[in-house]
């Protein structure tokens, strides 16, 4: 397996400089570093992500074709880590856990200078921060809309109940308008066959006199009461 890869130091105190942490690698027979990449420790103070004062994160690169100790390696392996004392000479117990970097960073192949990066991540901090900007002016203009569409369907809803409740009102006076006219309808053909039945009556008269005893006799010949002899019973 190779020993080349990159190693992690969660924690470690900023005092010690790369020039300080390349020389205890070489001291210590860790191996030759070639890059370090350090990394703010973000704690939350007050719902503020601030910056933890006195501790940052190490990433150590090796030098190309070459490996570290075996004694760090194996036990990296085994364990997981390597407990690094860098204070060797004074007893102290400060230790550097050396841990296997999951995620190293490739080696930028560019004609840039140190100056020139910081300015572009510059103008790249501008840009991403006038995107978050838009974003959520985007978002907030998203809510507007949705906020009004809920209020328009809202008060179309409402407008269809109140026609459809207008629409059954009118029905209905429709239907008692018609059962009204109805009933009118069939008291005027009452009406009607009670006039019809006196018109004839009195026509039926016309031909029909009394006699001393007071009976009604035929005026003229029979056959001509015949026909009227069906007026006298109303159907």
């Amino acid at each position: 397996m190779s020993a080349n890869y990159s190693l992690y130091i969660p924690t470690i105190n900023k005092k010690y400089t790369v020039e300080v942490i390349i020389n205890t690698f070489w001291k210590l027979f860790i191996g030759n570093v070639d890059r370090i990449d350090f990394v703010p420790i973000m704690k939350t103070r007050k719902d503020e992500e601030v910056e933890d004062p006195n501790f940052r994160q190490a990433f150590i690169y090796i030098r190309p074709g070459t490996n570290w100790g075996t004694f760090v390696t194996d036990s990296i392996e085994k364990n997981s880590s390597y407990r690094l004392f860098p204070n060797q000479e004074t007893h102290s117990s400060e230790y550097w856990l050396l841990l296997k970097n999951k995620n190293p960073v490739p080696y930028a192949t560019t004609t840039l200078n140190v100056h020139q990066l910081v300015h572009n991540n510059s103008l790249l901090e501008t840009k991403v921060a006038e995107m978050e900007e838009e974003m959520l002016k985007m978002k907030e203009e998203i809510a507007r809309l949705t906020q009004e569409t809920n209020r328009e369907r809202s008060s179309s809803c409402s407008t269809t109940e109140e026609e459809a409740e207008a629409f059954v009102q009118s029905w209905e006076h429709i239907l008692e308008m018609i059962e009204e006219r109805t009933i009118y309808q069939e008291e005027d053909q009452d009406d009607d066959e009670d006039v019809e039945y006196d018109r004839r009556r009195e026509e039926e008269e016309k031909y029909l006199v009394y006699d001393d005893s007071g009976e009604m006799t035929p005026r003229g010949r029979m056959p001509i009461l015949e026909p009227f002899n069906c007026l006298l019973t109303k159907e």
